[in-house]
């Protein structure tokens, strides 16, 4: 079955991406373990999302202080 937000299914999106580089990670949340795989295919505006980043990082430490 397509999933909604991109049309495509999982087979057919681990078939398109699957030459890209990923990392993994396991995630710990309220006791229980997540396994996540994160695929890099260079859709994202990198200048966007750094600049996201290091903003809500500036905006907690002033909110800690």
């Amino acid at each position: 079955m397509p999933r909604k937000d991109t049309g495509f299914t999982l087979a057919e999106l681990n078939e398109r991406y699957k030459d890209k580089p990923t990392s993994k990670a396991v995630y710990e949340v309220d006791g229980q373990r997540y396994a996540v795989t994160s695929h890099f295919v260079g859709e994202k505006d990198l200048d966007k999302v750094l600049y996201e980043l290091a903003f809500k990082r500036a905006f907690q430490k002033t909110e800690k202080n």
